[in-house]
């Protein structure tokens, strides 16, 4: 038969698929085929890199005939003696964790889609039915109704409808489209790469500065607003970005200069005037100000809401400083103008979030810190936030869940597993919350083979981890070292009612357990903590230290319940 017989029994025959070359293929060696006609062809397509290796290769044939002569095909209903070692192999080539072959290209990306899907919901806690997958136009991932769905190829959709919903598509490395859907860490990309293709245009750079601010880099978006300002030293919006973002990272003195020169060269800049209101809190919130500065603060997001009262910045500024004097439904407003100029900031929602929490709106509180957690799904603080939410509410199931996602985006901060024991105390899982107390209060190495430093003695939350700590120690008869620990906190922290009256009651667990013979000391010492006599022994070197971070206060006040007061 030659090539338009069979090519006649093809469309005869045979439902209508793709649309070949007419080229009838009969055998192949190497990169060669040849067709039914005799006519020798190069092989540059290899079944879109399937046969890269070249068409019958006499070590695959070899091994496709001795397997197909033992074992011809297993389902994934069953194990096999081939797959293990297959896994192994390619995660060793490939650097990669863990593997999951399939069977065609559309199958994998199908696969994909299920898996950032179910991921973004159970996981990172995105609102059911709401995610959201970018693509870019002109792409082919295959010819699923899915995958043609987010085509923008018309011969692909043509008589498909309808497609599955939850994709935005955008033009391919559009910087600014991919910034305006919230997709920065793709944005930065491609900001990065005009900037290679136009190192002079100060744009770039500003765009580059506030995305890495808003995604927490700040020592690139400090970079980015000086490299503006090389190019361009008046830029006004360039010496804001770098202010305002020092203050993010902790530099106040350095903030407020460079703000204030913003303000110099234009002071009409509301961006600048919000930025600096919201440094002025920063600094009170790390007890670098005083009256003065919550009043500089104050008059500072007044001058934005005079300049610009529609501004994402003058909404922002002004939040903070309501947020810090305990006007929250007020601020509640703010934060929320904020979020509905630009939905795509994580630490807008954080605020929002714990103003919402600060005015007992709970299910709203946990809404925004989800949505923080979507944006930034590396930053443990979202769930941190949510997590001492549901323990406020008495969950303290979902609070666990979420304290351990917490420390699993960050095992070496120390402070993430604090809160995460206090709530296995609540839960009276006294031995988890013993294993992440310790690594709280005096350091170690995680599971996961990091190393935590401990927390050193202070008053506030690091404190309830001490005593919450003593507390799991002296209930689990451990009351060699819990005594140790009520006198540390007790000696160190005479001033917190909360800390003595709990110091005092591991103190009485241990006398209890001593009584009973329960102990892991014989005779627990029988003192009252009042006059703190007895001599000073800590389990950590003890010194005064202050918490960092731009998330508000900790704790709103304290409550009881069981054998212990702290606030979740």
């Amino acid at each position: 038969m030659n090539t338009q017989e069979f090519i006649a029994l093809e469309k005869k025959y045979g439902a209508t698929n793709y649309k070949p070359l007419d080229v009838v293929l009969e055998r192949g060696e190497g990169v060669w085929v040849w067709d039914v006609d005799g006519k020798r062809y190069m092989d540059c397509l290899s079944a879109y890199s399937a046969v890269n290796q070249g068409h019958c290769h006499p070590r695959i044939v070899e091994v496709m005939k001795e397997q197909a002569e033992k074992l011809t095909l297993t389902s994934r209903a069953f194990r096999n003696d081939q797959l293990g070692l297959f896994y192994k192999e390619l995660c060793e080539l490939t650097n990669s964790h863990v593997a999951l072959p399939m069977n065609s290209g559309a199958e994998a990306v199908e696969s994909c889609i299920k898996a950032v899907r179910k991921w973004g919901y159970k996981v990172k806690g995105v609102p059911e039915g709401q995610a959201e997958i970018i693509v870019c136009a002109n792409n082919f991932h295959g010819r699923t109704v899915t995958i043609v769905g987010f085509s923008t190829e018309e011969q692909y959709r043509d008589g498909y409808s309808p497609f599955t919903p939850g994709f935005k598509i955008i033009p391919f490395g559009d910087a600014q489209a991919l910034e305006e859907e919230g997709k920065y860490p793709l944005a930065i990309q491609a900001y990065n790469q005009a900037v290679l293709a136009d190192p002079r245009n100060v744009s770039n750079f500003i765009a580059l500065s506030r995305l890495n601010a808003y995604m927490g880099f700040y020592d690139e978006a400090i970079k980015n607003a000086e490299n503006a300002l090389l190019i361009n030293p008046t830029n006004d919006i360039a010496m804001a970005l770098r202010g305002w973002t020092y203050g993010l990272a902790g530099d106040n003195i350095m903030a407020v200069g460079f703000l204030q020169d913003a303000i110099a060269a234009n002071p009409n800049n509301a961006s600048a005037y919000g930025y600096l209101a919201e440094d002025y809190i920063y600094m009170l919130q790390l007890d670098q100000g005083d009256m003065n500065t919550l009043d500089a603060a104050i008059n500072a997001s007044k001058t934005a809401i005079a300049l610009a009262p529609g501004a994402l910045e003058t909404h922002r500024g002004r939040g903070f400083v309501l947020e810090y004097t305990a006007n929250y439904e007020e601020a509640v407003a703010e934060f929320e103008a904020a979020v509905a100029i630009n939905p795509n900031i994580a630490d807008l929602h954080l605020a929002l979030g714990r103003n919402y929490r600060a005015t007992l709106q709970y299910d709203k509180a946990i809404t925004e810190f989800s949505k923080a957690n979507a944006l930034n799904p590396t930053d443990p603080m979202p769930e941190l936030l949510i997590s001492r939410t549901y323990a406020r509410n008495g969950d303290y199931a979902k609070a666990i869940q979420y304290g351990e996602a917490a420390v699993a985006d960050d095992p070496s901060d120390p402070t993430l597993y604090g809160f995460l024991g206090l709530v296995y105390w609540r839960q009276q899982q006294y031995l988890d919350a013993l294993d992440v107390l310790r690594l709280a209060v005096t350091g170690g190495t995680a599971k996961t083979g990091e190393i935590v430093e401990g927390l050193p003695m202070d008053y506030g939350f690091v404190g309830q981890f001490y005593y919450t700590y003593g507390l799991t120690l002296s209930k689990l008869g451990e009351c060699g070292e819990a005594l140790q620990i009520a006198q540390a906190v007790a000696t160190n922290l005479r001033n917190d009612e909360i800390a003595v009256y709990n110091a005092q009651e591991i103190i009485n667990v241990c006398e209890r357990l001593a009584r009973e013979g329960k102990s892991d000391v014989p005779t627990a010492t029988p003192t009252t903590l009042c006059g703190v006599s007895a001599p000073r022994v800590s389990a950590t070197k003890l010194r005064t230290t202050t918490t960092s971070g731009r998330t508000g206060a900790i704790c709103s006040g304290p409550d009881s319940g069981g054998n212990s007061i702290f606030c979740p």
